[in-house]
């Protein structure tokens, strides 16, 4: 490993370093979105100057659905499950990942192995209008309708909440790679949107890429429960979940799983759901085939 003035460097994790608090890379049921990262504090530990390279490859780059060309098949499989465990019912849907506005767009075209019904159609040439209609409106647009409220941007305001320590360091897919592991810092975290409930109490683990520093594998957990408007909608009782990311192309990393369990009640229904996703068949697509 090399540190900032380009010196070999190896990392001792012999012990963990000791929790101190720095701007991370934790997503909770998604992925980081480049938001901008701001005013952060100098950390001289090996956890801080990880996570300090990780960001500044995050500024340059930018969310990866604005930045990376590439087309690619994604596999999403839902399973409602009952109160042992056991799937009640399943569904599998597949995504074509096209570029529209040269943006990613996941255009639904199967489900359960059959082509989309009529009226399922409608819905999905709706979905797309909403998307390119956003898209042309910008961020703004986004948050003034609510839908954006609960994105979580990569600045300082989110991640002073919590503590990171450096695991330890292992290969993956042979190549050296960083462990982090994050928690929160406490209690009387600010709490300023519906997602910050959850986000003050997840707590997980974090590997980046000791060479480029992208984000390749995040295991994160809600600790306690969260309630929604005070338990009147409803509560999140468990929620824990796993990212990984590859690079796809020489200068392209991209996600290529996602596993999602929760556990919630809305208002009076109890529901126990598990979400895997699989992107595959990647390929690059050229600016002109921005549709």
């Amino acid at each position: 490993m090399l540190d900032p003035a380009g010196r070999t460097r190896r990392l001792s994790y012999s012990a963990a370093v000791g929790g101190v608090s720095v701007v991370s890379a934790l997503v909770f049921m998604g992925w980081i979105e480049a938001g901008g990262v701001a005013s952060r504090t100098a950390v001289q530990d090996d956890a801080g100057w990880i996570v300090d390279r990780m960001l500044e490859r995050g500024e340059r780059y930018g969310n990866d659905q604005f930045r990376v060309p590439y087309r690619a098949r994604l596999i999403q499989v839902d399973r409602r499950l009952d109160e042992t465990g056991d799937v009640r019912r399943e569904s599998t849907s597949e995504y074509e990942m096209v570029p529209v506005e040269c943006a990613h767009f996941e255009r639904r075209v199967a489900i359960d192995g059959r082509p989309l019904r009529e009226a399922e159609r409608i819905r999905e040439a709706e979905r797309e209008r909403e998307f390119r209609e956003e898209l042309r409106c910008g961020p703004d647009a986004g948050e003034a309708s609510g839908r954006n409220e609960n994105a979580i941007n990569v600045n300082e305001e989110l991640f002073s909440r919590y503590t990171v320590e450096l695991d330890g360091e292992e290969t993956r897919r042979g190549r050296p790679t960083y462990r982090l592991r994050f928690q929160p810092r406490g209690s009387g975290l600010p709490v300023r949107r519906g997602i910050d409930r959850a986000l003050n109490r997840s707590s997980g683990r974090l590997w980046i890429d000791g060479e480029t520093f992208e984000p390749v594998r995040l295991e994160f957990e809600l600790n306690a429960r969260v309630r929604l408007w005070w338990g009147v909608l409803g509560a999140i009782y468990e929620a824990r979940g796993v990212v990984e990311r590859e690079q796809v192309f020489d200068d392209v990393w991209a996600r290529t799983r996602q596993e999602i369990y929760t556990d919630t009640r809305i208002f009076f229904s109890r529901r126990r759901q598990a979400s895997v996703r699989e992107w595959r068949d990647f390929s690059r697509f050229s600016s002109n085939e921005c549709g």
